[in-house]
Order: C-alpha cells, then structure tokens, then sequence
C-alpha cells in the first residue's frame, strides 16, 4: 500500500519540497545574535513576555493608557501571548530567538499533524505540506517576532479535526475541535466564531441546536474576552459602538456601508506596493469560492462548513476590520491555511498542480522580502544593545515601587527604547509604561520618559544621550501630553 502511493508521487512536488526546505535553512543562518523586533507590535510582544517571565504577571508592561485590559491589565494582544513567549522563557530562558523557536515549532507540528492522518495518502501529504511551506505568509512572518505562526498550527488542526468529523462522525473530534478553537480564542477571539463549522455535521434536530447555541457562547465569548481581557484602543468597531451608543442608528447604518465599500475596494485593488500583496489576498478568496460553489452545488456537510466559516471570516473582515497593511492578510491566513489541505484531497489533480506552480511562484517573489525582514531585525551591532540596555537599566535603580511612567514621545520604529526598559526596579517591584501610540485616558503617572531634548517637567533623575527621566509632582502630571 505505501509503495503504491509513493508511486503517485508527483516527482515535481517532492523536489519543490526538499528545495523550499534548503530555502528556509538559507534564511535561518542568516539570523544571528542580535536579531530583535523591529515594529511596534512586535515591541509588545517583546516586552510583555519579558514582564511575565520576570514578575510572574500578567498585568502588561506597555499599554496605551497604563491600565491595561480590565481583568488583569493586559496588553491589546489579550492575556494569552505573554503566557506562551514568558512561559518558554520560564523552561528554556531568557533569548530573543525563542520567538523564532516557537514560529518554527508550531509550523513543525503542524506539518507532522499532516503526516499523522490515516485517511490521506502519501501523495497527498507531500502537496499539504508544500503547500503549508509555500503560502509566503509563513515565509515572512516566521522570522518576525509577530505571533502570526500560531494561528497556522490552529488553522491546520482545526482543519484535520473537521474533515475527521466529517469522515468519521466520531464524538472525540468534535470535543477537540472546540478545544483548540478555545485555545485559539485566548489568542485571538475571532477563532471563536468557527465554530459556526460545527452546525451542518448536527446528526439530529436536538445536536444542531446544541450547536448553535454553542456558537452562540463562542460569539458571547468572543466579545467577551476583547472587551475584558484585551487593553481597548479606538478602532473603526469602538467607534461604530458609540454611534448606535449614542442613538444615531441611521448615521451608523451609513457608515457600515461605507466601511464595507471602502474595504472591499482596498481588498481587491490594493497592492501596498508590493508584488505579492494583492495576490496573497486573491488566493485566499479563490480558496473561499471554491468550497462556496461546491457547497452550493453538492451540498455536502464539508462543503458547507468550510463556506460558512470563509463567509464568516470575510463579513467580519469587511464590515468590522481595517483592510490595510497586511492587516487582511494576518486576519484571512489561518483560513487559507485552513483549506490546504482540502484544497489537495477535494480537487482534481491537474489542479493540485496549477496551485502548486501558483505559490511557488509567490513563493520565490517573497524571499527577497523575507531577506530583507531578516535584515532589518539586525540592524543593531550587538555593542549597541548592550549600552542601550545598560542605559536604561539605570531607570530600575532611580524609580519606586510600583512605578508607571509616561514615554512622552511615539517611540520609532527599528528603535530599541521599548525592548531595552526595565520591566522591575531593584527592589523586585514591577515596572509599567505608557506608549502614546493613541490619543487615550492615561492613569496617573509619577515619571516622564522623554528625549534628551525635552522641556522640563519635573525633577530630572536620569539625563543621558539616550533619555531623559524625570518625576513630576501632583500639580504637574498631565502637563505633558504627547
């Protein structure tokens, strides 16, 4: 049997593999040392899981407004991501590259995910997992200190469980496929919605409405953690809240129009200046169209669970989400990654190869870039992080207990002044930031983080080339607002 299907083996799809393999061990040597984050997501990150490995909280060290998430003062990013990064920490230490560990080790897994599954032959898996290694959003991300890498082992799991119910209709795969949505809601609470894909495997009228009331609880849930769990920012949703808030029903209604016109036009004519940018995108909602046609055409439960989580996934993207920089991309990925595998084991054959031909294409166009990312996140000689740290670890010697400080000015990227602050003062007591990234309430502060040449606002503690600290008395805080 397994020497059959090695000789289904398309010769093509076995050399791309071992080459876009040898392409992935080129970019990791190319990471060193001093390779940090360079983005402003990727400063909290950073940072954040530095504080739970250091303070054993989850109370985030950079929030927008010194505050954090209602329920234990996390950061935007939600509770979950601080757990992972400061929990290897916890086992392996304290490396910059853990992050890069951790992107490449769930992609691992989910390759070996692919490989465990019985129903899928031989020929098929090498495709899955070519294609899984091609989409060029893995390509760049998984040398970033974003924790988009993740969302792949989820999107490929999850995947592998639904066409297990689907084959198989047996009850463990269905309670594991709401555990790893529920996982993957701590990280980020859309993954609470698939379980819409649950509804047209119900055996009877009692289990579908057992599961849409469990899909039900997944949007409760969803809504949920973002509004307690997650640090609030101004974003196009928040603002949309506060029109239907304040009664102006009909302006509302109008600007979701707008919004969705808007998004949808930025989706398909978008290019960021970037040759793969929009044809990521395309991709992704070719994959949608194809399991909605075959779902309306054959009308077989896989089909329609498949469809009804891209539709989900797309509505929420255009009427509540910010189609830009990459932002769809990050949002719509998990589900392309998704569809992998049945976009292998549910179409023709010439088409597997069609696909094949298509991301190897983005593939090599993407290398360059993901270069470059490489590059950029080394930028620093490792002299010049060692001062910076050394500088700025002062600020643990000269601040109390308990210390929230103001960085008055929007921190650069490419810059090390977020990833170089002490998250704990001598005295072991947590340290916590503002970075005015958004116009937003501020907790009150006792110290301001400014540029050397700052205008005085209080008495000046530390005074270096690199910043300036000072304590502001009661009557001067709030006088200085970026």
């Amino acid at each position: 049997m397994l020497k059959d299907n090695f000789k289904q083996l398309s010769l093509i799809s076995v050399i791309i593999l071992v080459l876009t393999l040898f392409a992935y061990i080129f970019l990791a040597f190319r990471i060193s040392s001093n390779y940090l984050p360079v983005l402003s997501d990727e400063f909290f990150y950073y940072t954040n899981a530095a504080s739970f490995f250091e303070n054993n909280s989850l109370s985030a060290a950079l929030t927008y407004g010194g505050n954090g998430s209602r329920f234990l003062g996390a950061d935007a990013h939600g509770i979950a991501y601080p757990v992972l990064n400061g929990g290897i920490a916890k086992i392996f230490g304290w490396n910059s590259l853990n992050f890069l560990y951790a992107n490449f080790f769930f992609v691992l897994v989910s390759l070996a995910i692919n490989w465990f599954q019985k129903n899928i032959s031989t020929a098929d898996k090498v495709f899955i997992s070519v294609f899984i290694l091609l989409f060029p959003f893995f390509t760049l991300y998984g040398f970033t200190f974003m924790q988009e890498s993740i969302h792949v082992f989820f999107a490929v799991t999850s995947s592998f469980l639904i066409l297990n119910i689907y084959k198989t209709g047996k009850r463990r795969y269905l309670i594991l496929f709401m555990l790893v949505i529920v996982i993957a809601g701590l990280f980020r609470p859309l993954w609470f919605f698939w379980l819409i894909g649950l509804l047209p495997f119900a055996k009877n009228k009692l289990q579908h409405y057992v599961f849409a009331v469990f899909f039900i609880i997944g949007i409760t849930a969803s809504f949920f953690y973002a509004y307690y769990f997650a640090e609030a920012v101004p974003n196009y949703f928040s603002s949309l809240i506060n029109l239907f808030a304040e009664g102006n029903v009909k302006e509302g209604i109008f600007s979701i129009a707008r919004h969705f016109a808007a998004n949808v036009y930025f989706y398909f004519f978008s290019t960021e200046d970037n040759l793969i940018y929009l044809p990521l995108k395309y991709l992704v909602f070719i994959a949608f169209i194809i399991f909605a046609v075959k779902a309306v055409k054959y009308k077989t439960k896989l089909y329609i669970s498949i469809a009804l989580i891209g539709a989900l996934n797309f509505c929420l993207l255009f009427f509540l989400y910010d189609v830009f920089k990459w932002r769809e991309i990050r949002v719509l990925a998990p589900f392309f990654y998704f569809c992998i595998p049945y976009l292998v084991t549910e179409v023709k054959n010439y088409f597997k190869h069609i696909q094949l031909a298509v991301l190897s294409v983005l593939f090599l166009l993407a290398l360059p870039m993901a270069n470059q990312w490489i590059k950029d996140r080394k930028r620093h000689t490792m002299n010049e992080i060692i001062n910076y740290t050394n500088a700025y670890n002062l600020i643990a010697q000269a601040v109390e207990k308990n210390s929230l400080i103001l960085i008055n000015y929007v921190p650069a990227d490419d810059g090390l002044d977020l990833i170089s602050l002490p998250v704990k003062n001598i005295s072991g007591s947590a340290i916590k930031y503002i970075v005015p990234y958004y116009k937003l309430k501020k907790e009150k502060y006792r110290y301001i983080l400014s540029e050397p040449p700052a205008t005085p606002v209080g008495a000046t503690l530390i005074l270096n080339k690199y910043y300036k600290l000072e304590k502001v008395s009661e009557s001067n805080i709030f006088l200085q607002m970026p």
